[in-house]
């Protein structure tokens, strides 16, 4: 047997076992997640009741859609109070980009998400899409729209 071909026979066992611990620990985890995301909804109640447009943004990431974002909200809803609400992590958005504009509230959320890079990529626990969608009901469950 060569190199190459025992390699190849222990990855799908690692692979397996990687799968069940990530699987296992984002579902031990979320609830803790879920926690976290209310307590830091939580000064926010007020501006969300007088809101009358509320948006949740998960899915983009980088400088630009935490500009691009708030500014169409602004400009669709423009003789209407708006609070923008980003998910992020730390790095991954432009915060200065709120002080742009006095007629809507953009708010940055932090995501409790322990984050591992790997390979130019970056391994989340819990599961990324999991959590914003945790996040996502949640929020609805708040704003009641």
């Amino acid at each position: 047997m060569t190199r190459d071909f025992v390699g190849h026979i222990l990855v799908f066992p690692v692979r397996m076992l990687w799968k069940i611990f990530s699987r296992t620990l984002t579902i031990v985890l979320l609830p803790v997640s879920a926690l976290s995301w209310t307590l830091r909804l939580v000064p926010w109640f007020s501006r969300i009741a007088d809101a009358d447009v509320v948006v949740l943004m998960t899915k983009p990431t980088g400088f630009g859609h935490s500009i691009i974002g708030p500014d169409a909200m602004r400009r669709l809803h423009h003789d209407k109070r708006c609070l923008f609400f980003i998910a992020s992590w730390l790095y991954e958005h432009n915060r200065k980009g709120s002080l742009l504009w006095k007629d809507l509230d953009v708010v940055f959320i932090l995501r409790l998400i322990t984050a591992i890079p790997y390979r130019h990529r970056v391994i989340a626990i819990p599961f990324l899409r999991w959590h914003d969608t945790m996040a996502l009901l949640i929020s609805h469950a708040v704003v009641g729209r």
